[in-house]
């Protein structure tokens, strides 16, 4: 399921190859790299922010859902659903740095990330699956993922010449703790009020926090 998911997201990204390789070879030198890396933050600050609340609905509702599409018998996977959907907007922003890097001629530097987490996964498997079963396939994946994810920022922002931490992280993580907090402060309601409430508070906080980059978005898709 999260596979199929990220196989819906993925292509978007693709789409931005040519924007990001027209950056670069529009500029030069420094510039060229800092305009892909500017852009490069733009957009993943503002997936980021689109995904969050969908990774927390994912998390909530994951053993009803394995429930009401397998059967009662999946309701033991609904754990795994729940710490892999943080898969989703980790592997799609792989995709989204790996089509930054290659825009800047640094195809090669793809291969090391993906490298690093398929070691990190397997030696994790090892140790974990005989120690927690399925559960320690789940964890193993996840922290893979979570390497493969920073190591794709930092070389991304190695070659673009950008911050070994960049800013446009903080926001989204940021507000999304906001909502997790509001959630649990409004867990009273009911899990479906208090997830709306604080669903309505995370759009409002992180549209007005972004509104110059979305007027921006919108403007350059209604010129094009």
């Amino acid at each position: 399921m999260v596979v199929a998911a990220v196989g819906f997201i993925t292509p978007a990204f693709a789409v931005l190859l040519p924007e990001f390789s027209r950056k670069a070879v529009e500029s030069s030198g420094a510039r060229a790299s800092s305009d892909v890396s500017r852009m490069g933050g733009k957009i993943a600050s503002l997936f980021l922010g689109a995904v969050i609340p969908g990774v927390i609905a994912l998390a909530l509702i994951s053993k009803p859902l394995m429930v009401f599409l397998f059967g009662e018998p999946f309701a033991a996977a609904g754990p795994v659903l729940q710490f892999l959907a943080a898969v989703l907007f980790l592997r799609s922003l792989e995709y989204l740095f790996a089509v930054g890097l290659i825009s800047l001629d640094k195809n090669w530097w793809v291969l090391g990330p993906i490298g690093g987490g398929l070691i990190i996964n397997v030696m994790l498997n090892l140790l974990w699956i005989p120690k927690w079963g399925f559960m320690g396939a789940t964890y193993a994946k996840l922290v893979a993922e979570i390497v493969v994810f920073f190591l794709s920022v930092g070389l991304f922002q190695l070659a673009s010449h950008g911050s070994l931490f960049p800013k446009w992280i903080i926001k989204p993580i940021l507000v999304g703790a906001l909502m997790l907090v509001l959630m649990y402060l409004l867990r009273g309601l009911g899990m479906t009020p208090a997830f709306l409430i604080a669903l309505a508070v995370y759009l409002g906080v992180f549209g007005f926090s972004e509104s110059s980059t979305l007027r921006q978005l919108l403007g350059s898709l209604v010129h094009k």
